[in-house]
């Protein structure tokens, strides 16, 4: 955050010297504090904090924050925490809710998981096991997807093998089991294409995407 300070200092005494500044400025600055605040900065990121640094009152920020904004600083640090939390989720299972919390500046894991469903609309614990279910599934469709390719001496575009494992995850979570993929070749212009099939209730899944990934259908 050194460079962030200097800009937070280099404004004020701008602001020493003229006696009109805009509003947008101070909401920028507040705004570029929390989120350029980094994993070791979480645990002291507060609004009586940030407005100490900046030399103006809490409620001024506010103000300014909610003209620019739309939204009040508490908010935005919020955001930041609970992003902060997710990564801390993953990086290290094993932590508990009172060490996460610990970590980004609360006081008990209670408290850490109230804020974290209401603002995520999923419990840390959900969010923990649903990703790292959602990963392991991401993959293996990769895999999936890499085998056949390998198998057709094909080169797949990082872009076209993302879209496909999508899809390949949209209809094994239907419970699709019998799925086939498989190359075309377009007889127009020599492109190639990954086609992926599956049966459905109503009408077969089907997907098609350029192998180069530079359009989809």
């Amino acid at each position: 955050m050194q460079d962030t300070d200097e800009k937070v200092k280099g404004k004020h005494e701008l602001w020493a010297r003229f006696t009109g500044f805009k509003k947008s400025d101070i909401a920028f600055l507040s705004h570029q504090l929390i989120r350029e605040s980094d994993q070791e900065e979480i645990e002291n990121l507060r609004l009586d904090l940030i407005a100490q640094k900046m030399h103006i009152s809490p409620s001024y920020i506010s103000r300014c924050f909610k003209n620019f904004y739309n939204s009040n600083p508490n908010q935005s640090i919020t955001q930041r925490k609970m992003t902060a939390a997710k990564k801390l989720l993953l990086k290290n299972p094993r932590l508990t809710m009172d060490e996460v919390a610990e970590k980004i500046g609360y006081n008990s894991g209670n408290y850490f998981i109230k804020v974290f469903k209401k603002t995520c609309k999923i419990t840390p614990y959900q969010y923990r096991k649903q990703t790292i279910r959602e990963r392991k599934e991401f993959s293996a469709a990769r895999a999936a997807i890499r085998k056949v390719a390998k198998i057709s001496k094909v080169r797949i575009s990082n872009v076209a093998l993302y879209v496909c494992q999508h899809f390949y995850l949209y209809i094994r979570n239907r419970g699709i089991k019998r799925y086939d993929i498989r190359f075309s070749l377009s007889t127009e212009d020599d492109r190639l294409f990954i086609e992926i099939s599956a049966p459905g209730e109503n009408e077969p899944y089907h997907y098609k995407i350029a192998a180069d990934g530079e359009d989809d259908f």
